[in-house]
């Protein structure tokens, strides 16, 4: 065998297994920090910075024997890698106990970021060791072309770039439409490990009880990839996460989706289902059920025609067909996760199933918004079980939803959703929050009935006098509906409504203008984040407002001073202009990385909002990201670094990702007028074109910074260290801040400035 022919099996591998990891921790995250996407952000920045740390420590040391010879070490290497995940992935789930922070508490924002930071470690340094190591296994495998010849440096260098990102396309493509669906994340562990396994055993070098090991580890591998072995682990593992989540209940069932976890549990006799480690619905509750049907019903006032997104395994399905209605369709995401919570449901819900008046929709929600006709004409429209606290579901809080619903619903249609409040308080952030939601309902429904309460519930309409806040008018409205059985004592409307609350809470609404919450600008999302912070006593959120007030310029002025900084070193010390090229090489790698992060991150929290959920898809986006990532480097990229002008081809890249930056919000904000089985396509294409410009930098950076003194070990480690600094700086401002704060106009806007 051709001896060059392992290293780049290896990189293949790695490739692979960095995608799968990334996803398997990132929805482990989610879980732990009850699906706030702000662990995102934190995650990328955390993990490519890690991966930087681990690429320049090898070069640092590349002086010593295990980097001058380095398949030993990188066959050490693959093998601590599933070890290591296991370790990771055992912290994330017990992060909790470590911070003592318990199920009904948030997890401070900034031992959020500690935490992910610590958690990510592991696997982001080791990673970030095997791309230079694998480069210098590579130069030693040919000998008869010196350190010195720069064409050959930057094809093989970016050839190794290329094969890792055509293995990180395997691996999104497999964790997306094998390991979710099919495998399961033990099972397909197994067969990374049994992949890893074979690698170690494919090189050569070192200690023959490393080879050895290596079968051992393929073999492991293969045993949890073929028997029951993933599954015992599983539950296993399921059970200890449950414990630190949730350590008073008793867990019946637990499944993992393309849309993140489901798990269901008892507390006495309640059934709870958990999504993403958070309690979304718990039952029976009949009291609690019949006011709310009451008060919705009475709000519409003989609705016939009723769309209900999720909601279903709370009981409010089957009490509002108890109503005179003729049509209910009810949305549900998650039809894997539905069959796992079927069982569980009471026997009321299990018959409603079964009325021909109810249809259940599998789909998400906004896909089957962006679906809608406009001839459904829907008298009551109801948005009960989601809440903005993650980017998912301020999607439903956004006046593009409004507008789509808002075109479906019959004249005196009724729209009515709810929010967390603080029944005996109303402090600044509480009062911004609901404000966000009042002034942007108001946009498309500009009649509003607000009750107060632990959750203020709206009620809108584009018809006046539909939706009240009178009792005695809702009282009426009730007592003259048809019922079987009146399960809510009708004089609760005055008690659901007392004059003064309500006075009260619609004036903290209305005397300061709430601020406007789209797809393109999540306003309601960050100011989730800031109540969270205010909820868990967290010091950073204070920051983070001072931050927002402040606009962009934040985070131009380090980069001025940064930039002046260089100019005045380079004039004082007069660099010659082989040093010159390379720091320029190195900032402009910095940049692109820093780009093309905060543009993947920008892209999917958009497709989130527009099409769908993000994490069904992610290992997929990032699988096309990197197929950009090798058709630039591979293709383009190669072109361009063999002529004399690397330097000016990667200026005039620079000036193409400026205007592509200044271009994309409006780009995006033209994708929402297209048919909705167009956007996704056009959402995997603009992935891999970020991808292919920073792919197409690559080679050019690796041209422009290897001269005939440094050695190819120094220039590849220097260049990729440079593009994941500056993808980690990407993902951490743009998950954390950028999007939140700026909106993904605004973030475009600032990035080509």
């Amino acid at each position: 065998m051709n001896a060059r022919h392992p290293i780049f099996l290896v990189l293949v591998v790695l490739g692979a297994y960095s995608q799968v990891v990334q996803a398997w921790l990132i929805r482990e995250s989610l879980v732990v920090f009850y699906g706030n996407e702000v662990s995102l952000g934190a995650f990328f920045g955390s993990w490519l910075g890690w991966v930087t740390v681990g690429a320049m420590g090898v070069v640092w040391l590349r002086r010593r024997a295990w980097v001058r010879h380095p398949l030993p070490a990188l066959r050490v290497l693959l093998l601590a890698l599933p070890p290591l995940l296991v370790l990771q992935v055992l912290a994330v789930r017990g992060v909790r106990l470590f911070l003592d922070v318990s199920a009904a508490e948030f997890v401070p924002l900034g031992e959020l970021f500690v935490s992910l930071l610590m958690i990510t470690a592991p696997t982001g340094l080791a990673l970030g060791v095997a791309f230079p190591l694998a480069c210098k296994a590579l130069r030693n495998t040919s000998p008869d072309v010196g350190d010195g010849a720069t064409p050959a440096v930057v094809r093989e260098v970016s050839g190794l770039y290329v094969v890792e990102a055509v293995g990180a396309l395997l691996g999104g493509v497999a964790f997306t439409f094998l390991i979710v669906e099919w495998l399961g994340v033990w099972r397909g562990l197994g067969w990374l490990t049994l992949a890893l396994g074979a690698s170690v055993v494919s090189l050569r070098g070192g200690p023959r009880a490393v080879g050895l090991a290596g079968v051992g580890m393929a073999a492991l591998g293969l045993a949890l990839g073929l028997t029951p072995l993933a599954g015992w682990l599983q539950a296993r593992m399921e059970a200890l996460r449950f414990h630190t989540l949730q350590p008073g209940m008793d867990l019946l069932d637990a499944v993992e989706t393309r849309y993140g976890h489901v798990a269901v549990a008892r507390l006495g006799t309640q059934i709870s289902v958990l999504n993403d480690g958070r309690v979304t619905a718990s039952f029976p509750q009949t009291q609690a059920i019949a006011q709310q049907a009451a008060y919705l019903y009475a709000q519409s006032d003989g609705a016939q025609r009723v769309l209900m997104f999720g909601a279903l395994a709370g009981g409010l399905a089957a009490e509002l067909l108890r109503y005179p209605i003729i049509r209910l369709d009810v949305v549900e995401a998650d039809r894997s996760a539905f069959d796992h919570i079927r069982p569980h449901l009471t026997a009321e819900d299990r018959r409603a199933l079964l009325d021909p008046r109810l249809h259940l929709r599998f789909l998400d929600g906004r896909r089957f918004a962006n679906r809608l006709t406009g001839d459904e004409a829907y008298d009551l429209v109801l948005v009960m079980d989601a809440a903005p606290t993650s980017a998912y579901s301020n999607r439903y809080f956004t006046v593009e939803f409004y507008r789509q619903l808002g075109h479906a619903m019959a004249p005196q249609g009724v729209f009515c959703t709810q929010v967390s409040s603080a029944s005996n308080y109303l402090g600044r952030a509480v009062k911004s929050y609901g404000g966000s939601v009042f002034r942007t309902l108001s946009e498309v429904f500009p009649h509003i009935a607000v009750a107060p309460g632990d959750y203020q519930v709206f009620c809108a309409s584009a018809a006046a006098h539909r939706v009240t806040e009178d009792p005695a008018e809702l009282e009426g409205r009730y007592l003259d509906t048809p019922l079987g059985e009146y399960r809510f004592p009708s004089v609760g409307f005055y008690t659901l409504l007392p004059p003064e609350r309500v006075a009260f809470v619609r004036a903290q609404l209305t005397q300061e203008q709430g601020e406007l919450n789209t797809d393109m600008k999540p306003v309601t999302y960050y100011l989730n984040m800031v109540l969270w912070g205010k909820f868990s006593a967290s010091a950073f959120v204070d920051w983070l407002d001072a931050l927002r007030r402040m606009g962009p310029w934040p985070y131009l002025v380090p980069w001025l001073v940064y930039a002046g900084l260089m100019l005045l070193r380079g004039a004082a010390q007069g660099d010659g202009r082989v040093r010159l090229q390379r720091r320029s090489a190195t900032h402009a790698m910095v940049i692109l990385g820093l780009i093309a992060m905060a543009v993947q991150l920008a892209l999917l929290f958009n497709y989130q909002a527009r099409v769908g959920f993000m994490f069904g898809r992610i290992a997929l986006l990032n699988a096309l990201f990197m197929t950009g990532l090798a058709l630039g480097a591979g293709g383009i990229g190669q072109r361009l670094a063999r002529g004399r002008g690397a330097g000016q081809a990667l200026a005039a890249l620079l000036a193409m990702v400026v205007l592509a930056l200044a271009g994309l919000p409006r780009l995006l904000e033209g994708l929402g007028a297209l048919d909705i089985r167009w956007q996704e396509p056009v959402y995997l294409c603009l992935s891999a074109a970020a991808g292919l410009l920073t792919g197409v930098g690559f080679p050019l950076g690796v041209r422009q910074a290897h001269q005939d003194t440094t050695e190819v070990l120094h220039t590849s480690g220097l260049i990729d260290a440079a593009d994941n600094l500056g993808g980690a700086a990407g993902g951490l401002l743009t998950g954390a801040l950028l999007v939140p704060i700026l909106g993904v106009g605004g973030t475009c806007h600032l990035l080509a400035a």
